[in-house]
């Protein structure tokens, strides 16, 4: 029988948490036999420390396992080969830091795609901290992306679409040669920019309030540190991705519009900052995470470009 979904994984030195969503997807909901969902997984890492994972896990998985060592660091690249290598009518990508926990959740991104003739499901993701996690990073919202009162079949726009926990119809991603600009395979924004190219060309991307799984916030990533880091470097992205849009005059006066937005932007965060600063930590976070980003956009204009990723 034909495959009709590849399950496909970038793995990056998390063997752990790879055999972890491995073991996750033995259980999920399937319509149809086995042999019709295939799970393709990735190792992007140059010393291949998923070897020994992705070798246990053929030996007992449900669903036929493919493992390719590939050894580059550089997430378009294994975004790219991932779908070199999928066989289904669909695919749906996963990080290996994130868990399917509803055995449903696989059939509501199926079925949403189906109902509303859509061409890419995004589901939520929502943060798995360690219990020691202070409460003023844990209830502020920084690792949830799951936008309140978001219906199925709500249209997706640039700005909300990501990777991870997405279905697409592989005949999307095959319309892009490569699927995912390599130039962006360290710094991230590979995923914006392929999306982007979707909807330019009134692709239906819409989200699934059903499809949501959970992703592990390791105790690294759960500080101020991490998350000011991570603004900076979506600023960056941000204003990289939003510039391919014109070309020539346009884009230079794009540009410098996005400057000087940013740069008002700026001033206003920082002072909503030390407003907030004897008060709540959340919220002084908060705001030094939008004074981060509008830095991440200004320093793109003077050459910044944050390798964030291998």
């Amino acid at each position: 029988m034909p495959i009709q979904l590849s399950i496909c994984i970038c793995t990056f030195k998390r063997p752990a948490l790879l055999s972890a969503l491995l073991g996750d997807l033995q259980g999920v909901m399937w319509r149809g036999p086995d042999d019709t969902c295939e799970i393709v997984a990735v190792d992007n890492d140059p010393g291949l420390s998923a070897t020994g994972v992705l070798a246990d896990w053929q030996q007992r998985s449900r669903f036929t396992l493919t493992a390719d060592a590939f050894g580059q660091s550089n997430i378009s690249s294994a975004r790219n080969r991932l779908v070199s290598l999928a066989r289904g009518e669909r695919v749906l990508f996963l990080d290996d830091d994130q868990h399917p926990h509803d055995p449903h959740w696989l059939l509501a991104m199926c079925d949403a795609m189906e109902a509303h003739a859509a061409d890419v499901v995004f589901g939520a993701v929502k943060p798995l901290f360690e219990p020691q996690t202070p409460d003023w990073i844990r209830n502020a919202g920084h690792f949830d992306m799951d936008p309140p009162h978001m219906a199925t079949g709500t249209p997706v726009t640039k700005d909300l679409a990501h990777c991870g926990n997405s279905l697409i119809r592989l005949a999307c991603l095959q319309s892009v040669s490569p699927p995912f600009d390599v130039a962006y395979g360290r710094t991230g924004g590979e995923d914006s920019v392929f999306f982007q190219h979707l909807l330019t060309r009134e692709r239906r991307l819409i989200w699934c309030a059903e499809g949501a799984v959970s992703e592990y916030v390791s105790p690294q990533r759960a500080t101020a540190s991490w998350l000011l880091t991570r603004s900076y470097r979506e600023g960056q992205t941000w204003a990289r991705t939003e510039l391919l849009a014109d070309r020539g005059f346009a884009q230079a006066r794009l540009g410098l519009t996005l400057f000087a937005k940013a740069c008002m932007l700026l001033l206003i965060a920082a002072t909503l900052c030390l407003a907030w600063a004897p008060f709540s930590a959340g919220r002084r976070l908060h705001w030094l995470r939008k004074c981060a980003g509008q830095v991440g956009k200004i320093s793109h204009f003077f050459g910044g470009c944050f390798a964030e990723y291998g």
